[in-house]
């Protein structure tokens, strides 16, 4: 295979672009940032934090309040005896994720929640795709978090 052609010309017209005087030069990649940049993943974090806690906190209330949809799904689980004790633990995690100390042992627990929320799911033939969505959001804000946890 014969070696890619090269365009010297292309090469000249960046140099002539770069010696151009700064009132007319092309500033490439200019990006304006932010005045403390590692704040931001933080915020973001954080709301998603807030929203996934305000989610499952929601989500364990229904488990423990036995509301009738929940319970009508459960039944087909055939896990309608655990039904209040599911909701107490998912509240529990959601705690243990809100909490910074404990974000890892929070999402590996949620993670074996969801996991088998989407494992049910598929026992079923249904669609998987919200809990699947819920995982995903948790560890993308895990690592927003605490990047630490991934190296």
């Amino acid at each position: 295979m014969p070696p890619p052609k090269t365009y010297p010309y292309l090469v000249l017209l960046f140099l002539k672009i770069d010696k151009l005087p700064q009132s007319l030069s092309i500033k490439f990649m200019e990006t304006t940032q932010p005045e403390n940049p590692s704040k931001n993943p933080l915020i973001v974090a954080w709301t998603l934090t807030i929203a996934l806690a305000a989610l499952l906190f929601l989500t364990a209330a229904t488990k423990i309040m036995a509301v009738q949809e929940v319970t009508e799904q459960f039944r087909k689980f055939n896990l309608l005896g655990y039904l209040k004790i599911i909701g107490v633990l998912e509240a529990i995690c959601a705690v243990l994720f809100l909490i910074p100390r404990t974000t890892l042992v929070g999402t590996l627990l949620l993670s074996a929640y969801f996991g088998g929320a989407i494992v049910a799911h598929m026992t079923l033939g249904e669609s998987f795709v919200f809990p699947a969505f819920v995982l995903i959001i948790i560890w993308v804000t895990a690592f927003l978090r605490n990047p630490k946890f991934f190296v």
